[in-house]
């Protein structure tokens, strides 16, 4: 911490509903000061915004250093900290909540036939509606439409194949 001497400046430093007075030099670096409000603050420099519209625009970056002139005729220097001291604890995948929208299909289907406790090895899907009867006529006009939707539809598998095509 910077203590008042001839080249120093007196400012304030607002963060939230608390008003410190800090002793900067003009010239110093962006991290310099923002490391002397973490020691004020607690609040760790990468969770700091600095923002003095008298002095700077915007929130003042890393790789900047305080102006030269900043006693201005001594008007008193206001610089607002938005930032909080909190840290964000990472959780692990496994303890992340898992939300329906997040899923792939087979990954929420499979969780369906688990909540219905039923088995992979159970699963037979008998499609009856792509199945066609042996010996389909394709000749008379009245099937050609029919067996036009139905190749549309199946490339004439078998219903076992169908079937391994379905629950893989």
């Amino acid at each position: 911490v910077i203590e008042n001497t001839s080249m120093s400046i007196p400012i304030t430093l607002k963060h939230g509903k608390m008003a410190h007075e800090v002793w900067i030099q003009p010239g110093f670096s962006t991290q310099e000061l923002k490391l002397q409000i973490e020691t004020l603050t607690q609040v760790p420099p990468s969770r700091q915004k600095l923002l003095c519209p008298k002095l700077w625009k915007g929130p003042l970056k890393d790789n900047e250093t305080l102006p030269k002139d900043m006693n201005r005729a001594g008007k008193k220097i206001v610089v607002t900290l938005i930032g909080t001291a909190e840290t964000m604890v990472e959780k692990s995948m496994d303890e992340r909540p898992q939300f329906v929208e997040d899923l792939t299909p087979e990954e929420l289907w499979k969780l369906k036939r688990a909540a219905m406790g039923k088995s992979e090895e159970n699963d037979r899907i008998d499609i009856v509606a792509l199945q066609k009867e042996m010996g389909m006529e394709r000749d008379e006009d009245s099937n050609k439409m029919e067996a036009y939707q139905y190749n549309r539809l199946v490339t004439g598998l078998p219903q076992h194949r169908i079937n391994d095509l379905l629950v893989q």
